[in-house]
């Protein structure tokens, strides 16, 4: 099983941009971070065999962490594809702060270096170029990585919640969801229509919302004991069932068929 590069768990995707005649230094870069656990991306020598070169590096560019560009004589020259992959960081971060790592590896005049790599400091080896690139995207990663992984973990816990539901769905069952997930859940637009409904088996009135495409409450009405309220929904809808002071008591996503939910203690 292929699992997937997460910098919240020390993998990073790094799109490295160079011009032809610094491969040897690209190279031996790039052998330095896949040595330390990174992806990293070398060009044409990554690309699947038949599909659009531009569509290719312009994906692999968006979906990087780290951009690091080989500044020299060659790759700031007009009409390197040098520049063209530039374009596509630029277009991925209006800020370079943190995603793009400039190198001086061969000395070039600064004017000619874009304003965008500019905007940043340039690492300029005093050394071992290789030993001193690898570190500082590895800087890189540790600040980037407290911002990172709790949306990793947020969408990862997002994902479970979906695919638990999905089992549930497709039988026909509401699946009933732990009110701790409320703050991430939301509704979907959906095309699956389907409908709801909730009767108090309680003694003490509840309030039905609904979580709207915002994920915030949406009230459709207060159940006394034995009163059902019944809605037409969709499949990606999320219903939050409280008590009268508003407290979460259940979340149900509806089933592909209709559903009654009975509330009880």
């Amino acid at each position: 099983m292929k699992f997937p590069c997460l910098a919240a768990f020390g993998c990073l995707k790094v799109f490295l941009s160079y011009a032809s005649p610094d491969r040897s230094i690209a190279d031996s870069i790039a052998l330095s971070l896949r040595g330390r656990g990174n992806h990293v991306f070398l060009d044409r020598d990554d690309l699947p065999a038949g599909q659009s070169y531009d569509e290719q590096i312009e994906r692999a560019v968006k979906k990087s962490r780290i951009f690091v560009f080989l500044i020299s004589p060659d790759s700031v020259a007009e009409g390197r594809y040098a520049l063209t992959e530039l374009k596509y960081a630029r277009q991925k971060w209006n800020v370079p702060d943190g995603h793009v790592l400039p190198v001086m590896v061969r000395k070039t005049p600064l004017p000619d270096v874009p304003p965008y790599l500019r905007a940043v400091t340039i690492l300029e080896p005093g050394g071992d170029k290789v030993a001193e690139v690898s570190a500082a995207v590895e800087e890189m990663k540790k600040k980037g990585r407290a911002g990172w992984a709790p949306r990793y973990i947020a969408s990862f816990a997002i994902l479970c919640a979906i695919a638990a539901a999905y089992a549930y769905w497709v039988t026909g069952h509401p699946k009933m969801v732990d009110c701790k997930e409320e703050a991430h859940l939301r509704s979907i637009e959906g095309s699956t229509a389907t409908s709801i409904a909730f009767v108090n088996e309680t003694d003490q009135p509840i309030q039905i919302y609904w979580l709207g495409y915002d994920g915030k409450r949406t009230p459709f009405g207060t159940l006394a004991k034995d009163q059902v309220l019944a809605e037409d929904t969709f499949m990606t809808h999320p219903w939050v069932v409280t008590r009268a002071n508003g407290r979460c008591k259940a979340i149900y996503l509806p089933s592909r068929r209709r559903s009654e939910v009975g509330v009880a203690d």
